[in-house]
């Protein structure tokens, strides 16, 4: 059944200028569906597309805020949640949207209003206003990479004079600046993988002499350095990736065009910035990913050119870098060889044990490790029996663990939502959502925002794209 929109939210699109030609009152609506038992929590379902494209997913940007949900609408309207159906409203309508980010209490969101291009603006209240016109004009500051170091913004941000490079905010104007030109003379540093380490930044950037090396900020120019040249030469790059923090100690993979892209430390000085371990010897690479903390332990996936693909862990030293177990025997390793599946993946810290995804013997499963071999096992396939792959991290909810599959459900291809016990017992299909065809997929994506997922999907192949919300781990029922 379909209900009218609520009186609030008639008055919310009564203020937004142009909203009532873009969407009806009958187009949003609130599902209330309930399973077998009256105990069941409510499904609360959004749908604001009144045409019903039935390729167009107009959601995305799912962004929990403290407990507020907002997320993004057609790639320029900005939206929000309170958790009850009455308070799902509009924030601002923009030209273009790009990132949204929360850091400290303020959700700040990089857009273009079609006056100022695109620049930093943040929600206040009831409003979005812009912060500052980085690039003053029309000019793009185009803010990205925005990162919360315990509550201020770091991000980089373009400039006519100095290029892109590394800026802050503390949300108001005047405490919006540049920190550092580190490539001068309109060259551009362009700062990424930006990674808070226990209050400091630590980012990749170019200097040009040096080329891409890693670096630090205090949030001062004078605090901002480079930590070390690890390739030597000129113009030379160790280009540091997937920079990860444990215990305010830095690791990250980089080259020093001796040896591949291996495992790299830091502990913020040059002397104590080293290799941890060449895990494939000689000049290839191990092609390291999935880099994640669990407690105090590095964990992420590599082939060493004996084993394949497969789940690795480091403490920081030589000895204690090693695969924790050769989960798929053979050179293949746990990635899918097809070229049809997905790769080794999700990696989600869920109450200090790793869960994962990996290809074990052509089928898609469910892992966790607590970082030996013994407890590192296959849960189940990641649709029961058959093959079934992950495509969003899981997420841990009052005691259950929730994901989504990719799999056939009867004749059908379609995207699933599941949830299991932590232990990765009694796995349960919720819903099912349609895809779009064989050759346009869309990913789905769910966040947990005020103890309740958001998500969304097609209900089946003749419907469009709508928001939905379960809590308490309840199972669902399509839409009625």
């Amino acid at each position: 059944m379909r209900k009218n929109v609520p009186f609030q939210m008639m008055k919310v699109c009564s203020v937004w200028p142009g909203l009532e030609r873009t969407v009806r009152v009958s187009a949003l609506c609130v599902i209330m569906s309930f399973f077998a038992t009256a105990a069941l929590s409510q499904e609360l379902l959004l749908d604001i597309n009144p045409i019903e494209d039935l390729t167009y997913n107009e959601y995305s940007h799912l962004t929990d805020a403290d407990g507020t949900l907002y997320f993004v609408v057609r790639g320029r309207e900005l939206w929000r949640s309170n958790m009850t159906s009455q308070g799902i409203e509009p924030v601002k309508e923009f030209k273009t949207i790009s990132e949204l980010r929360y850091s400290g209490s303020t959700l700040y969101v990089s857009a273009d209003d079609g006056t100022s291009g695109m620049e930093l603006w943040k929600v206040t209240g009831s409003s979005c206003v812009r912060v500052k016109d980085i690039y003053p004009g029309i000019g793009n500051g185009y803010p990205d990479n925005m990162t919360d170091v315990n509550g201020v913004l770091y991000f980089s941000a373009s400039l006519s004079a100095s290029g892109i490079e590394l800026w802050k905010s503390d949300g108001t104007p005047e405490g919006t600046s540049l920190v550092k030109d580190i490539l001068p003379k309109h060259g551009s540093s362009r700062p990424s993988y930006l990674t808070n380490v226990n209050g400091i930044l630590y980012f990749a950037a170019n200097n040009s002499n040096q080329g891409i090396e890693l670096w630090k900020s205090d949030g001062t120019a004078a605090g901002t350095l480079m930590v070390k040249d690890i390739r030597t030469g000129a113009k030379l790059s160790s280009a540091p990736t997937l920079i990860t923090n444990i215990n305010g100690i830095v690791y990250f993979v980089a080259t020093d065009g001796v040896s591949g892209r291996e495992l790299w430390r830091s502990d913020g000085t040059a002397e104590g910035t080293v290799m941890v371990k060449e895990i494939r010897a000689g000049s290839g690479s191990p092609g390291i990913r999935n880099m994640i903390a669990v407690n105090s332990t590095l964990f992420f996936s590599a082939n060493d050119g004996v084993f394949g693909h497969e789940l690795w862990k480091s403490d920081g030293t030589a000895e204690g870098t090693v695969i924790v177990k050769d989960m798929t025997p053979g050179g293949a390793g746990s990635d899918d060889e097809s070229g049809w599946g997905t790769d080794m993946g999700n990696f989600t810290n869920i109450n200090g044990t790793l869960f994962y995804s990996a290809n074990l013997y052509a089928d898609h499963y469910i892992c966790k490790s607590d970082g030996t071999a013994a407890g590192t096992i296959p849960l189940q396939p990641a649709d029961g029996p058959g093959i079934g792959q992950l495509t969003t991290p899981f997420i841990f909810m009052n005691g259950y663990v929730y994901y989504f599959t990719e799999a056939y459900v009867g004749d059908e291809q379609s995207y699933s939502l599941f949830r299991m016990n932590e232990d990765g017992s009694n796995p349960q299909r919720l819903q099912s959502f349609a895809m779009i065809d064989a050759y346009e997929y869309y990913w789905p994506h769910m966040v947990n925002a005020g103890n309740s997922i958001y998500y969304y999907g097609r209900n089946s192949s003749f419907k469009g794209f709508k928001l939905f919300k379960t809590a308490d781990g309840q199972r669902l029922r399509g839409e009625s």
